[in-house]
């Protein structure tokens, strides 16, 4: 069994206190979390720790540090710093900036985990699930050049962009087709 830090330092205060100044709670039948945030410095905030809605965050960002730490990258992103970007999104999507509300925004990296980028806060966003599952495991860069090209291509082609998106990933399937098959046969 592992033993847990007999001090820690307060996010908010920066200031070293011992473990029993921390906000504990039992997260699953046997682990306890402490918070990052002092006692005093958690009644600052506002914050209801034992609220559906916190420890639905906190699972969000505690799988995605896992995730990073798994990786060996940065993973210093806290409940409190992605509830504060919930907050200053005032509901919109990083991305196309439509209201969705708070309650509908999701976690996405601009630099992705599998491309190396960690769960800090410079590189996490609060994004519609429309734009996070369009975005997928490419940079922000990557997704902006391909949603130009579809662009272009609708333009010049006279289509909608859905039926130029259709018609790329009918044209992207076949040339994958083609390529298996080649391989399959040896040549």
């Amino acid at each position: 069994m592992t033993r847990l830090p007999e001090t820690r330092r307060c996010v908010v205060c920066q200031e070293i206190k011992g473990i029993d100044d921390y906000l504990n709670y039992l997260q699953s039948k046997r682990r306890y979390y402490y918070t990052d945030t002092c006692f005093v410095c958690f009644g600052d905030t506002g914050l209801n720790p034992f609220s559906q809605a916190s420890c639905r965050e906190r699972r969000v960002v505690d799988s995605n540090n896992l995730r990073a730490r798994q990786r060996g990258l940065a993973c210093d992103l806290t409940l409190e710093q992605w509830l504060h970007l919930l907050e200053q999104s005032e509901g919109k999507c990083y991305y196309c900036h439509n209201f969705v509300g708070e309650k509908k925004l999701v976690f996405d990296h601009m630099i992705p985990i599998i491309k190396g980028g960690g769960t800090t806060l410079t590189n996490v966003v609060a994004a519609c699930r429309k734009c996070n599952a369009d975005k997928r495991g490419r940079t922000v860069e990557e997704w902006k050049q391909t949603h130009r090209t579809l662009r272009k291509i609708a333009a010049e082609t006279g289509e909608s962009l859905v039926e130029a998106l259709e018609r790329m990933a009918n044209e992207e399937w076949r040339r994958l087709e083609q390529q298996a098959g080649k391989q399959r046969t040896g040549r």
